[in-house]
């Protein structure tokens, strides 16, 4: 069937979150990536460990995370 994917980038070029549902999840993916790894280097503001934003990653289904993203980790996050 063919089906337009109205909801994916169409190019390589920047694009707004609002414009994109695969760019905001993407977005809130990496937010959640980036408090986890902030709180595990003990740089994670206090208001955002009392509001459990590094917990947020964790959550995520590990049905749809890749696992073997990387093998310095077990949660598939991947340092560039």
């Amino acid at each position: 069937k063919n089906m337009p994917l109205d909801m994916f980038p169409k190019d390589a070029n920047f694009k707004h979150s609002d414009m994109s549902y695969f760019i905001q999840i993407a977005d809130l993916i990496v937010y959640a990536a980036s408090m986890k790894i902030q709180h595990e280097r003990g740089t994670l503001a206090a208001k955002r460990v009392g509001r459990d934003h590094h917990k947020i990653y964790d959550s995520l289904p590990t049905a749809v995370i890749n696992l073997k993203a990387t093998r310095k980790r077990n949660d598939g996050i991947a340092s560039i």
